[in-house]
């Protein structure tokens, strides 16, 4: 709980949206299709996450903000990830 309230009402107060994505087998797809948009956006996610983007993952050049956690980070997810999302910021 406390982690997504800062995530949410910063956005909200400052007259943002949220996008709150689907739980089970639908997450890694819309996730992918909001890593591909080529606004920035910001992102909370676990390494799994990030996993199980990487077969679906789209290029984009928008320099998003991931904040992972919740469980190890390989620095080869990070790679991999950076390759197709070369201005995002970890």
């Amino acid at each position: 709980f406390d982690a997504t309230v800062t995530s949410l009402w910063g956005a909200l107060v400052n007259g943002l949206g949220v996008v709150l994505l689907s739980d089970g087998e639908q997450l890694i797809t819309e996730l992918s299709a909001c890593l591909a948009r080529e606004e920035s956006l910001l992102f909370k996610v676990t390494p799994a996450h990030l996993q199980g983007v990487l077969a679906r993952l789209q290029p984009s050049n928008a320099a998003h903000h991931i904040v992972v956690g919740g469980e190890a980070l390989s620095s080869s997810v990070v790679a991999q990830v950076w390759a197709l999302l070369p201005q995002a910021y970890f």
